[in-house]
């Protein structure tokens, strides 16, 4: 978080896989801890997000519910790809 913040960055590509499942403690942190954080230290929109899907449809289906939280509660903007190329090339398009 401190270097997005330093940076100032926009733009982030993260690659969920490898993930199997994420436990409920996981997802929680997510929401109620990292988030309020990241909303408070990164700018208030245009914040554009990629995301490599997870093979696991459990993993995969965690991600999506955890990203559509975010997104209702933000100006974030994230989507998820079904290959790191098609990810960054939105990105990139941006």
């Amino acid at each position: 978080m401190s270097i997005a913040t330093e940076k100032n960055l926009r733009k982030a590509f993260i690659d969920q896989s490898r993930i199997e499942k994420a436990s409920i403690e996981a997802r929680a942190w997510v929401v109620a801890k990292w988030f309020p954080k990241a909303k408070k230290n990164l700018p208030a929109d245009n914040i554009n997000i990629g995301v490599l899907s997870s093979t696991s449809f459990f993993a995969k289906i965690g991600g999506e519910y955890i990203a559509t939280a975010v997104k209702n509660m933000s100006k974030f903007n994230i989507k998820f790809f079904p290959t790191e190329a098609e990810g960054t090339k939105w990105l990139n398009g941006l």
